[in-house]
């Protein structure tokens, strides 16, 4: 954008919604919601980048993503309820805690 091209495609970007759409058609969304939902994704996601251009800032935008998800919360560590055994054949000649190598 910086250098003043007539014409670009922003290929992760197009191929991301092609292959949503694609995916909303196989899990039987009807054909015309599938559309509408991609171009609503590309609305936004023009809106997005014409406010991270104008201002010279990538995160101006931030408030235009859609997210599906809650940010992660990370969980405690929990005790194994038993001790963990080797599933290779090589763990019956080891002797208990060695390896063979």
């Amino acid at each position: 954008m910086a250098l003043d091209v007539d014409y670009h495609i922003r290929e992760t970007f197009e191929s991301a919604v092609r292959f949503g759409k694609a995916a909303l058609e196989a899990l039987d969304v009807d054909a015309d919601e599938a559309a509408r939902v991609s171009e609503e994704v590309r609305r936004l996601d023009a809106e997005r980048f014409s406010l991270e251009v104008a201002a010279g800032d990538v995160r101006a935008g931030r408030p235009l993503i859609i997210g599906n998800t809650a940010p992660a919360t990370p969980t405690p560590f929990t005790t194994p309820r038993r001790e963990s055994q080797r599933l290779d054949p090589a763990a019956a000649d080891a002797p208990d805690g060695q390896d063979d190598a």
